[in-house]
């Protein structure tokens, strides 16, 4: 579904619905088939969504929403011309962490605020679930009450079974528990509802302990590693035979052991070989293929 389908089928439903000037830059969705677990109605194209009940899914002991009461009268959901990362080089101008991560499995830079995100683009590197991604991927807008509200999600992921999430990044759980981040959740969270996918909490602790996340920085640091195709075919033969170590896998991968393990750790972002990162990484790790993908995927770029 293209953005210009968007747009006619808002406008079906509510003939007073005007087209932005810059529509390819944004587009408004109706609400008419967004309303999971919210009781509300649509009503000429605008999502009447009571905004007490769209944090049901938050965890136990999460405050009270801050906009209880408040309908939601209207989302859009704003994206780069290219469907592709919509905020630029961050500034800096805050006290915080800030990375610009040069993505081999992307390939692109990807920027990212605070620890938490840092280790996350690290781990979606090598993560072999993982497809694609973008960071802060678009901007959501929307109408609460009498007032817009907007907020910047922290990225989006496509999945190998082809799911798409929005994701959300706090340090720890706790994160979402202030007023303005549980506001600013609420919004991400309606984000995703709006867009038909996924929404995802990510705090520091799902990268993993000490050692997955040492495997995760090693691994990574050889995403750059050019593999000739002739040896990423004979790769993908071997491993789709069985399971093998890690050692004979280098080995056939290159007569120096420390140049063939680079290239099976380059391997691993191409998403051809899973290596277990729940141990220390050595000679006898675990390397196993990985399934392919589907005959169609979808796309975090195109809304559909």
């Amino acid at each position: 579904m293209t953005v210009a389908d968007i747009i006619e089928r808002a406008e079906a439903l509510d003939g007073k619905y005007t087209v932005s000037p810059d529509w390819n830059r944004c587009f408004d969705i109706a609400g008419a088939n967004r309303h999971r677990n919210t009781g509300g109605v649509a009503a000429h194209g605008n999502l009447e969504w009571d905004a007490a009940t769209g944090l049901q899914a938050f965890h136990a002991g999460q405050p009270a929403s801050p906009f209880a009461g408040q309908p939601v009268h209207r989302v859009r959901i704003v994206r780069a011309p290219d469907g592709g990362q919509l905020r630029g080089c961050l500034t800096g101008r805050k006290s915080i962490k800030t990375v610009g991560y040069p993505s081999a499995k992307m390939r692109c830079v990807r920027y990212g605020e605070g620890e938490t995100e840092d280790a996350r683009l690290g781990a979606e590197e090598v993560d072999t679930k993982v497809v694609h991604g973008i960071s802060q991927f678009c901007r959501v807008e929307a109408l609460i009450g009498d007032s817009w509200r907007c907020a910047l999600p922290d990225g989006a992921a496509l999945y190998s079974d082809g799911r798409r999430a929005v994701i959300d990044c706090k340090r720890d759980w706790g994160g979402f528990k202030s007023f303005k981040n549980a506001a600013q959740a609420f919004l991400v969270e309606l984000a995703a509802e709006t867009l038909g996918w996924d929404y995802e909490r990510y705090v520091l602790h799902n990268a993993g302990d000490a050692i997955r996340r040492e495997n995760v920085d090693e691994v990574q640091a050889s995403r750059f590693v050019p593999v000739p195709d002739r040896l990423v075919a004979i790769a993908a033969g071997a491993l789709a035979v069985g399971p093998m170590t890690l050692g004979d896998l280098s080995l056939m991968l290159h007569r120096d052991p420390a140049n063939g393990r680079s290239m099976a750790y380059a391997l691993m972002v191409k998403r051809v070989v899973a290596i277990d990162l729940t141990r220390r990484l050595s000679s006898k790790s675990e390397c196993r293929a990985v399934p392919p993908l589907p005959g169609w995927m979808p796309s975090l770029r195109r809304p559909d």
